[in-house]
């Protein structure tokens, strides 16, 4: 699989890259960068490629004899042309451990010579053995042995990356400009009056906050010294517009985290009050409650309420300010009371063939009903793609700030608070240009004709259809669509998502959001219920070992042969209910059954090797047996059970037994208890792979367009990850292995 990409497509991305640096950034850049970039230009092509293949690497240092790159015809003239202009040193100073770092293990022990044992050592292992042996001929003979180049001005390199990207976490081996150049972006203005960085100053401050967020990361958390020292070096003095405000605030929260963790909530609570991120206020109403200053903490989420930075902090401060009020009887506002929308929508159960989509299934169901094309598979791209197409202008306005660079689909203030604030007279002007449908209408039929294709990121061009905006603009009410936009760019990170699955538009009039969900059915057995729900304790080995399994079983085996013809053995039991929305099946085997006696007695076995205090109210076992007793009880409509626990002692063939009886309705309270305990888990993780499923699905191939090798490869791909076969594939570097396996298989996911 050859790639179709040039052999020099890295560079060509990188002079891309410099070449927008130096037309917008010129008069302010620091004298090494421009001189950086000045030298860079200067260099040979050989010089130019080779420098960036080894800035886009992570390492500081490398070896000659092991740099190959097929486009480059002279490594050696490429390195030292490199030398002569500073970008790289030759065999300059170098530590031990970064030296013995470069070189393979097999070199490593060929150096250390015939050392007893040193060949079974581990590769940390080895180098730490000939560091503590500092033998000065094997390091001086590694030296020699290779030429050694030291990397050289990488953070001029890394400070241009963050004035095109607006941050350092792309880089140019992920963000390849030349295929970026195959989508077709909407075109903004970035010049001298409307960049990011206005000062060299905010340059400063933006790379400063970079060191000391790797500072962070690398410092002790637990120790307040060391977190207090970075908090106090973190800039005081930034504009909320400067690029680099939005991650001193993040900075300021995560340290103001640590000091909570830790129990400096005084500390804590001054940071937290220094930053203006969503989850700070709330950090500040919890650690007010916390520390008795109740009414603090109330107020606290009355502001949140009054002022919200997101859908996240209303929810909070309503829930928090009503539980203190109810607390502390506090006065709860209206605004705050009234703050719960209780709708209770229509429940249309269905019974369906099976079909690879329940959404579609649903859907071409009321095709069918209505003998016409009336229901569609939406979820978000509806609502979002027509506000998108609407305030078109407003989301590409070249304000102050908004674009680092020509290859972006949305503003770099998008999901902010500030993105609405600092647009908001362009977003009156467009409210106050429509009055009725006919007004949206005429609007988005524009948009779509001039912008089709163009990246936005509200406007999803696969799922959409001008035809069915057009019905929808027919039955959606106006003062509905203004409400559902209200509520979409009153958190647009949040707000996107969560739209019913269907639209539907029976032939009656009118329209219907339709949410799909299967209903749900759970089966599992008794022992795994209870090994969830009630196992507790440490992690430590006090217990005795655990019991082998044959030994368990044949144990078993002979208890149950020897009451045959008095008690039956392995009776299979099964509960059924509907807990809320959920069909529960709960299935297991009893081991002993004593029918006849009365009340009827339910045994269940447990094998050890050593019985320890506490073992007779083990409530793992326990409460397996009281699932049984319940399940038992409920078919033979029983009032009470007895069940007995044997604890039988591997070693000295010991039996001890534990009985009890219980109500029946007891046992029932238990298991449906137990059940709804279980549940809350099994709901999270549904919920969590439904929106893993959705996010699949919705997920754009990161570029325009597969390359052509790549979309057989992606192809190949998904199918083996769907039919859970193995694929094997070998494809040169730059051919875009990484994207084309990553992609097909989390799409398959959805």
């Amino acid at each position: 699989m050859r790639p179709d990409l040039p052999e020099t497509y890295y560079l060509d991305n990188v002079l891309t890259l410099f070449e927008h640096v130096s037309r917008v950034y010129a008069d302010i850049l620091e004298p090494t960068q421009v001189e950086f970039l000045e030298a860079f230009d200067g260099l040979g092509p050989d010089a130019q490629k080779l420098c960036i293949r080894l800035l886009n690497r992570s390492h500081e240092w490398f070896r000659a004899s092991k740099l190959n790159y097929r486009e480059i015809a002279s490594i050696e003239g490429a390195l030292t042309e490199l030398a002569r202009a500073g970008f790289v040193a030759l065999d300059g100073e170098i530590d031990y451990p970064t030296l013995l770092s470069v070189f393979t293990k097999p070199e490593l022990l060929a150096c250390a010579g015939n050392r007893s044992g040193i060949d079974k050592l581990r590769r940390g292992e080895l180098e730490a053995a000939l560091l503590e042996s500092d033998d000065a001929a094997c390091f001086e003979a590694l030296i020699n042995s290779d030429t050694l180049i030291q990397v050289l001005r990488r953070d001029d390199y890394q400070v241009c990356q963050m004035l095109f990207f607006g941050n350092l976490n792309q880089s140019m081996t992920d963000f390849v400009l030349r295929d970026l150049g195959l989508y077709q972006f909407e075109s903004y203005g970035i010049d001298h009056d409307h960049r990011p960085y206005r000062t060299t100053f905010e340059i400063r401050q933006h790379w400063l906050l970079y060191q000391l967020e790797a500072l962070f990361q690398l410092a002790d958390v637990s120790d307040p010294a060391q977190l207090q020292e970075i908090s106090d070096a973190i800039p005081r003095d930034l504009e909320t517009h400067a690029p680099a405000h939005r991650k001193c605030e993040r900075l300021h929260y995560e340290i103001a985290r640590q000091f909570e963790r830790f129990g400096d909530l005084d500390t804590a609570l001054e940071l937290y009050r220094q930053c203006q991120l969503a989850p700070s206020r709330e950090r500040i109403a919890r650690i007010q409650d916390k520390l008795g200053n109740h009414r603090q903490a109330f107020d606290e989420c009355l502001r949140i309420v009054d002022q919200p930075l997101g859908e996240d902090e209303i929810q909070f401060a309503c829930i928090f300010a009503t539980r203190l009020a109810r607390r502390h009887r506090f006065e709860l506002p209206r605004r705050i009371e009234n703050s719960h929308v209780d709708h209770q929508p229509e429940i249309v159960e269905l019974e369906l063939a099976q079909h690879d989509s329940v959404e579609v299934a649903v859907a071409e169901y009321y095709d069918a009903l209505d003998n016409a094309n009336s229901c569609f598979y939406l979820e978000n791209s509806l609502f979002n793609g027509v506000l998108g197409l609407l305030i078109w202008d407003v989301v590409f306005a070249p304000l102050p700030g908004a674009f680092f660079n020509p290859f972006q689909y949305r503003p770099s203030d998008f999901y902010t608070p500030d993105f609405c604030h600092n647009r908001r007279h362009l977003l009156a002007q467009t409210w106050d240009s429509i009055s009725s449908n006919a007004d949206i209408r005429r609007i988005v039929r524009k948009r779509w004709q001039q912008k089709l294709g163009l990246m936005n990121p509200l406007v999803n061009w696969q799922h959409l259809d001008l035809e069915i905006i057009e019905v929808a603009l027919e039955r959606i009410d106006f003062a509905h669509w203004r409400a559902v936009f209200d509520r979409i760019l009153r958190d647009l990170r949040n707000n996107r998502a969560g739209f019913p699955d269907l639209v539907h538009f029976p032939p009656s009039g009118g329209y219907c959001l339709i949410e799909v969900n299967m209903a749900d059915q759970l089966k599992l057995g008794v022992r795994e219920l209870v090994e969830f729900c009630c196992r507790s304790g440490d992690l430590g080995g006090a217990n005795s070992p655990g019991v082998k399994a044959l030994e368990g079983l044949q144990t078993h085996q002979k208890i149950q042969q020897r009451y045959r013809g008095e008690a039956e053995s392995e009776v299979a039991l099964k509960w059924q209910s509907r807990i809320e929305d959920i069909e529960v099946e709960l299935g297991g085997r009893i081991d002993l059954l004593f029918a006849g006696e009365t009340p009827p007695r339910i045994e269940e076995i447990k094998t050890v090797y050593a019985q320890l205090p506490g073992d007779e109210e083990n409530a793992v076992h326990w409460a397996q047996l009281k699932c049984y007793g319940a399940c038992y009880a409920r078919q033979h409509r029983l009032q009470e059970v007895r069940l007995s626990l044997n604890l039988v002692n591997l070693f000295s063939r010991h039996e001890q037994r534990y009985e009890k009886v219980y109500a029946t309705s007891t046992l029932e309270a238990f298991v449906e208890d137990t059940l709804r305990h279980y549940l809350r888990w099994h709901r999270l993780v549904e919920v969590q792979r439904q929106s893993t499923r959705q996010q699949a699905r919705e997920m754009a191939f990161p570029f325009a367009d597969f390359r052509s090798q790549q979309r057989y490869f992606a192809a190949e791909v998904y199918r083996a990850v769907v039919n859970r076969q193995r694929l094997m594939v070998e494809a040169p570097t730059g051919s875009g292995k990484t994207i084309s396996t990553l992609f097909p298989a989390l799409k398959a996911i959805g």
